[in-house]
């Protein structure tokens, strides 16, 4: 089969490599979209911490089912598909608590161990595999994996009906947050973002506010919007300034979700960052099963198709990411294909 090998920083070369068999347990997949995601960018720049070249990446996927493994019997050959893109030990005490998500042995899809789907194929396990609704195209599908990031922090959260949400970041994931939190009945959402593509996409996802993070008087807008602030924060971005920003945005005991990496260290004053107004800070890592499985099912009703910008072969895989970098103030999701559309 081809493969889109990141063979060394900023550089992809397709190469041969032998086709994936199943194990006892596993599926192979023919790949059929993978979505460029930030941490595939993070790799192409040599700084992702766990996808380090040389590897075949990727992790946004949807596909086909062409090989069942022995003991594999709820799924078929020719089913459309998707992947929850990560695998746990199975013993430790997150595994045990039903918290795989905290695994410290957890294999992602798209490094060294588990090879992704920047190749034609992959396997994986059977219990990972979520069949596609009818009528759900590829590239769509490709878009559960950061609506299931989405549907995890609203619900570590504990957002409700009825509750208020401002999120700090309108990139693919504060977007996606966006579209799981209105699936999920919540009605009053504001999003901030620098850049004005984003915010006005923010809008036809369906926010009730947006706000330029550049603007002085952030703050004070906020505060117009909730006079007590937001029950919930949820970061979804690596700037500083927005996890400041959150601890004045919530209400007095408000919750504040933090879904985006920040590289750089962040001081809060402690009776503005949580002893005075006993907030609470929440981490939010990825997903588990069952938040995959919801977005699978909300996807269809939601806007979230808006997002796909720019399709690519998988051999322009090189000109893609450098025009998903040049363009990311205006591109969204640009994903690749691995059979002419």
């Amino acid at each position: 089969m081809k493969a889109a090998l990141l063979e060394r920083e900023k550089s992809f070369r397709i190469i041969e490599t032998p086709d994936p068999e199943p194990e006892e347990g596993e599926v192979v997949i023919q790949v059929r979209s993978v979505g460029i995601c930030g941490s595939e960018v993070e790799a192409f720049f040599g700084r992702h911490p766990f996808r380090k070249a040389p590897v075949v990446t990727g992790h946004e996927m949807s596909g086909v089912i062409t090989k069942l493994g022995k003991g594999v019997r709820e799924l078929h050959a020719g089913e459309g598909v998707t992947i929850e893109p990560q695998v746990s030990c199975g013993s430790c005490i997150h595994c045990r608590s039903e918290k795989y998500n905290l695994c410290p042995e957890r294999i992602m899809l798209g490094t060294e161990k588990w090879p992704g789907p920047f190749a034609e194929f992959i396997k994986a396990p059977a219990s990972k595999i979520i069949p596609l609704p009818k009528g759900m195209t590829f590239d769509e599908a490709a878009l559960a994996e950061p609506l299931a990031v989405g549907v995890h922090s609203i619900r570590k959260t504990r957002l409700a009906p009825g509750e208020s949400l401002i999120l700090f970041g309108a990139g693919t994931i504060g977007l996606c947050t966006l579209v799981a939190a209105r699936a999920m009945g919540i009605r009053e959402i504001a999003i901030t973002d620098i850049s004005e593509t984003k915010l006005k996409m923010g809008e036809r996802m369906g926010a009730s506010y947006v706000l330029n993070a550049k603007h002085s008087d952030l703050l004070e807008r906020i505060q117009q919007i909730f006079p007590e602030g937001a029950d919930v924060a949820i970061v979804a971005t690596g700037a500083g300034e927005a996890y400041q920003a959150s601890t004045r945005a919530v209400k007095r005991d408000g919750r504040i979700g933090v879904v985006g990496l920040c590289r750089e260290a962040i001081l809060i004053p402690i009776e503005v960052g949580g002893a005075g107004k006993e907030l609470e800070v929440i981490g939010c890592s990825t997903y588990l099963h069952s938040d995959f499985r919801e977005a699978v099912k909300i996807l269809p009703n939601t806007p979230l198709r808006e997002l796909i910008s720019r399709i690519f072969p998988i051999d322009r895989i090189q000109e893609a990411f450098e025009i998903f970098i040049r363009e990311n103030d205006i591109l969204f999701k640009v994903m690749l294909n691995h059979r002419p559309f």
